[in-house]
């Protein structure tokens, strides 16, 4: 079976029910799955494939499933770029591929 399809059957099964108020049902769900089937569609499809528009879209959903305000979200995006930075200066800097 390939990684992507364990990765997909891994986020179905996953159990939500330990989440606070998230999945109540699946129709908060469904928007996120759709999401990530079109993601595993494209990392199939070619694994360098960019999917970040995506993963914004997953992460504005979950924002607004918690009910994030805009202060809060700011957070969280500040420390992710805090994360980004940091592994970048771990691993080197981004050498793009010259044609």
């Amino acid at each position: 079976m390939s990684t992507y399809s364990n990765q997909k059957r891994a986020f179905a099964t996953m159990r939500t029910e330990n989440v606070p108020g998230v999945f109540s049902d699946s129709a908060g769900q469904a928007p996120i799955v759709a999401l990530v089937d079109k993601i595993l569609a494209a990392k199939r499809a070619d694994p360098n494939a960019d999917v970040s528009v995506l993963e914004v879209e997953i992460d504005q959903l979950v924002y607004s499933l918690y009910g994030l305000t805009r202060e809060e979200i700011a957070i969280i995006e500040d420390s992710r770029q805090e994360k980004g930075s940091v592994r970048e200066a771990a691993n080197g800097p981004a050498v793009e591929e010259s044609r």
